[in-house]
C-alpha cells in the first residue's frame, strides 16, 4: 500500500509543479519555460507554413491537425510524466 501511495503522491506533486510552475508561469520567465517555448516555436512554424506553404494546395487546418498537436505535447512534454513519475 505504501508503494501505491508514494506513486500517487509523486504524480500529484509533479502535476502540481506542471500546472503551477510550467503552464501558469509563476516562477520562470516566459522564455525559460519549456511548455510555452514549445507553443511559441510551433505557432511560429505554423504561421510560416501558412504564409509560405510547402505544398501549394495544402489546407491551412489539414486533416488530423489536432492529433498532431496532441502528439507534439505528448512526445516532447507529457511523456516525462509516464517515464519518470
Amino acid at each position: 500500500m505504501d508503494l501505491i501511495e508514494t506513486y500517487f503522491n509523486a504524480l500529484g506533486g509533479y502535476l502540481n509543479w506542471l500546472w503551477n510552475d510550467q503552464i501558469l508561469v509563476s516562477t520562470q520567465s516566459l522564455f525559460g519555460n519549456y511548455f510555452w517555448g514549445l507553443a511559441l516555436i510551433s505557432i511560429t512554424f505554423f504561421l510560416i507554413e501558412v504564409i509560405i506553404p510547402w505544398r501549394k494546395n495544402q489546407a491551412v487546418i489539414r486533416y488530423q491537425f489536432w492529433q498532431d498537436a496532441f502528439y507534439m505535447y505528448f512526445n516532447f512534454f507529457l511523456f516525462y510524466i509516464v517515464l519518470f513519475v
